[in-house]
């Protein structure tokens, strides 16, 4: 019979790894969404010209450096402080990314767009350290690949829902949908995370 002690972590560990599991969907979703979406600006404002490929480059880019220059010290603050505050202030900066983005798309400003991909690629370099740190003040050692494998299955559907969605900020007729794609995650998001952080 399992010792008594051992039951009550695991009943408190659930409602944890399911708002640190929405925190990532939503993120993947969020990141994925925005960066398509500009990608699909980029190249429907090029396509005629010899510029698109560099252009999209530059897209890419604005993500992937902000994660390439700040995931070695998000790592040094999730390892010296608390990764609860690492994980909210990421979603903090991931509201502000969703916040530009859906100002960006009314707005019809990719340059805007483009500084909603790179915020969210300083939230990336937060998560990134404290993604799999988490899973141990979460769950019981024999229910790590189990949680791991939920949490990333949950994350990467997000992340192609979001990629496919993204095509939506070109299409006419849109322009809601595409306001609230941009919004809702983010917003979730941060609150899956105060939740998670409580």
């Amino acid at each position: 019979m399992e010792p008594p002690s051992s039951r009550p972590s695991r009943r408190v560990a659930a409602p944890g790894l399911g708002a640190w599991a929405a925190t990532q969907a939503l993120a993947a979703f969020s990141d994925n969404y925005l960066r398509s979406a500009l990608g699909w600006w980029v190249f429907a404002a090029s396509v005629r010209s010899d510029a698109w490929p560099l252009a999209l480059a530059g897209g890419v880019l604005a993500f992937a450096l902000p994660s390439v220059l700040l995931s070695g010290q998000a790592g040094t603050w999730a390892d010296l402080g608390d990764r609860r505050r690492v994980l909210l202030a990421a979603q903090v900066v991931g509201l502000g990314a969703g916040l530009v983005g859906a100002g960006a798309l009314w707005a019809h400003s990719w340059p805007a767009l483009a500084a909603a991909v790179v915020l969210c690629g300083v939230r990336a370099a937060l998560l990134g350290p404290v993604k799999y740190a988490l899973l141990p003040d979460l769950l019981p050692e024999e229910r790590w690949l189990a949680g791991n494998a939920a949490v990333e299955a949950g994350t990467y559907v997000a992340a192609l829902i979001g990629t496919a969605t993204g095509v939506l900020a070109v299409l006419p007729g849109w322009e809601v949908a595409a306001l609230v794609l941009a919004i809702w995650p983010a917003v979730g998001g941060a609150m899956s995370a105060v939740r998670f952080g409580r």
